[in-house]
């Protein structure tokens, strides 16, 4: 059970900030960043655009939801996809249940 609530603590930490809770909502709307804009390289720049935050910030921001579970990228060559891990977060409402 430490390692679930560890996991868990991990996901709430990630989420305790207002902008990474953005990048999940554009991420939910776009239906990736893959299915935005034509590639990720722009759909980041229109990212960074909306949010208003340097693209070395958002990028901080994706690397801490990556590592919290809660978005999954993955690199097919030049290009890369990153969308929201459901599954974390159908976790995360059960947990919120219990």
């Amino acid at each position: 059970m430490t390692v679930k609530l560890s996991g868990t603590a991990r996901i709430f930490k990630a989420l305790g900030c207002e902008q990474r809770l953005r990048v999940l909502r554009l991420l939910k709307q776009w239906g990736g960043m893959d299915a935005c804009c034509d590639g990720v390289e722009k759909a980041f720049t229109r990212a960074s655009a909306e949010l208003k935050v340097s693209r070395s910030t958002l990028s901080h921001h994706f690397k801490e939801l990556e590592q919290a579970g809660l978005i999954v990228c993955e690199r097919n060559g030049q290009a890369m996809t990153c969308k929201i891990n459901e599954k974390v977060l159908q976790e995360v409402q059960a947990f919120l249940k219990d």
